[in-house]
């Protein structure tokens, strides 16, 4: 995600809202390993809404399958997780069933608007998932 495109998601907040985001998200960067839904080393979740908005299975997401709209859904959660979330390469790869070299060529495509408008409607989703969680 651009950093435009955060600032536009966060523009519809108000600062109190915006300041509690940040402050959740610096928590969940450091949460426990027990809270494993919430955990850095374990952004599945993101995938799994992903893969619900897209209408596909998760199993499917996360498979060898190369099609357009899959690597694009895989796309918005790697922008996402990078961008909102502040996950690690490697913390991306395993949320996407896919090595870190994987995810950071997507994240370099997504970034090059190869797979729109797929990924901008994800994107936006996804975002607004996170946020709801976080907040």
């Amino acid at each position: 995600m651009r950093a435009a495109d955060l600032a536009y998601y966060l523009s519809l907040r108000t600062e109190e809202e915006v300041t509690a985001i940040a402050l959740r998200a610096r928590q969940l960067r450091n949460a426990p390993v027990d809270e494993p839904s919430l955990a850095p080393s374990e952004w599945s979740w993101l995938t799994e809404c992903a893969a619900v908005i897209a209408g596909i299975p998760t199993s499917v997401l996360i498979g060898r399958g190369r099609a357009l709209q899959l690597v694009a859904v895989r796309a918005a959660v790697v922008v996402v997780l990078r961008d909102v979330c502040e996950a690690s390469w490697p913390a991306i790869g395993r949320a996407i069933g896919r090595d870190h070299t994987t995810a950071m060529n997507a994240y370099e495509r997504a970034q090059d608007n190869t797979y729109e408008p797929t990924l901008g409607a994800i994107r936006g989703r996804l975002v607004a998932e996170v946020l709801r969680r976080v907040s």
